[in-house]
């Protein structure tokens, strides 16, 4: 089962209304290769290209040998790495912006640490960091986070763990996770 290690903060009933794109969105700044959105509420992909506007509960896809930029209310990046799957949730109360990873690769360079939240199937992340990778590979089903500045916290139902600037961390399904320096080249 996936660890939902915020499921605590997820909002019951409709107690929290959803924003609307003009109050949280991003902006695709670079778009190579192809890139879909699924927006919320349509079963329809569509193309994205650099200038559109991506929202709330929109869920992004990037083919292979593709990637996408998006810019962040704050000026943060998220480019998102070849076959990956992004989506927009609505965030619980609280929360500024929650990501959710749902497979691939992202670079993250955040201006407001604060702001972001990540789920991923098998571990969130707190923000305390401006620049890191989060990793899914739902074969090996496992996240794994390089924090390249900064700190991330990653908090599982096994066990929560803050990783400082360069480590990388692993989470993998149903275990507490763990993290190593990043090996220095040589």
């Amino acid at each position: 089962a996936a660890i939902l290690g915020f499921a605590a903060l997820w909002p019951v009933g409709d107690a929290h209304a959803a924003r609307s794109c003009e109050a949280w969105s991003a902006e695709v700044s670079v778009v190579e290769g192809r890139v879909e959105v699924r927006r919320s509420a349509t079963a329809a992909w569509v193309s994205l290209g650099a200038g559109d506007r991506v929202c709330t509960d929109d869920l992004i896809r990037v083919d292979g040998s593709s990637r996408a930029t998006l810019v962040l209310p704050d000026g943060g990046t998220l480019k998102l790495d070849e076959r990956s799957v992004l989506n927009l949730p609505e965030p619980p109360s609280g929360i500024d912006s929650l990501i959710e990873l749902l497979r691939g690769i992202i670079h993250v360079i955040s201006r407001d640490p604060r702001s972001l939240t990540f789920k991923t199937p098998y571990a969130n992340a707190g923000l305390e960091g401006t620049e890191f990778d989060i990793r899914v590979d739902a074969e090996e089903r496992l996240t794994e986070i390089v924090v390249l500045e900064g700190e991330v916290v990653i908090p599982t139902p096994n066990g929560e763990l803050a990783v400082a600037s360069d480590h990388v961390a692993v989470a993998h399904d149903g275990q507490a996770p763990a993290a190593t320096p990043l090996a220095q080249p040589i």
